[in-house]
C-alpha cells in the first residue's frame, strides 16, 4: 500500500478507536493489529504513538476547519439561521471528527486541546467580525457577543453529536437564532 493510503487507514483506524474506546485504547498494538501491519510501519509513518495521534489531531482539526469554512461561506451577515444549519449539516456529516474535538475522550494528548483552543479563537474571531459589521454605534461588544454565540453553538453541537433524536437541527436553529435576536 502507497504511504499516503497507509497513513490514512492507519489514521482512520486511530480515529475510530479514540471515538468509540478513548485514547488510551490507541495502542501501536492495537492499531497496527487492526491494520494487519506491524508496529514498524507506524513508527516509519510516524515515528511513534505521540506522532501518530498529532498526526491524527491535525488531519480531523483540517477536516472540521473546511466543514465550517465550507459551511459558512457565502453566508450574508446577520443570516444566524443559515450559518448555524450549515454548520450542523457538517456536524452530522462528519459526526466522528466533531466528537474527536467537542467531547474529547480521557486521555486525549495536550495537542488536541492546543489545536481546539486555537480553532475556538479563530471562530470567535469570524463571531466578532460579523458582529461588528452589523453593529451600530455600541449597541453590541462585539467580544461578549462572540464568545456567548460561540458558548451557545458549541453546546447546540454537543447536544446534536450525543441526542440527534431529541435535538432537530431546526429545534436548535430556532433557539440560537432566538438567543442572537
Amino acid at each position: 500500500m502507497p504511504g499516503p493510503a497507509r497513513q490514512a487507514q492507519i489514521l482512520d483506524v486511530c480515529r475510530r478507536l479514540a471515538v468509540t474506546e478513548g485514547y488510551e485504547d490507541v495502542t501501536l498494538e492495537r492499531v497496527a493489529r487492526e491494520c494487519n501491519i506491524t508496529r514498524t510501519v507506524i513508527y516509519q509513518q510516524f515515528g511513534g504513538r505521540e506522532g501518530m495521534l498529532t498526526a491524527l489531531i491535525d488531519r480531523e482539526i483540517a477536516n472540521t476547519a473546511a466543514g465550517f469554512a465550507e459551511a459558512t461561506s457565502g453566508v450574508r451577515d446577520g443570516d444566524v439561521a443559515t450559518a448555524v444549519r450549515r454548520v450542523l449539516e457538517a456536524v452530522d456529516a462528519d459526526a466522528d471528527t466533531w466528537r474527536l474535538f467537542m467531547l474529547p475522550a480521557i486521555g486525549a494528548p495536550p495537542e488536541l486541546y492546543d489545536r481546539l483552543e486555537r480553532g475556538r479563537s479563530l471562530v470567535r474571531r469570524y463571531l466578532a467580525e460579523s458582529a461588528r459589521r452589523l453593529a451600530v454605534g455600541d449597541a453590541v461588544d462585539t467580544e461578549i457577543f462572540a464568545r456567548l454565540v460561540h458558548a451557545a453553538a458549541d453546546e447546540a453541537v454537543r447536544l446534536r453529536l450525543t441526542h440527534p433524536e431529541v435535538y432537530s437541527i431546526d429545534r436548535l436553529v430556532k433557539q440560537i437564532v432566538r438567543l442572537t435576536e
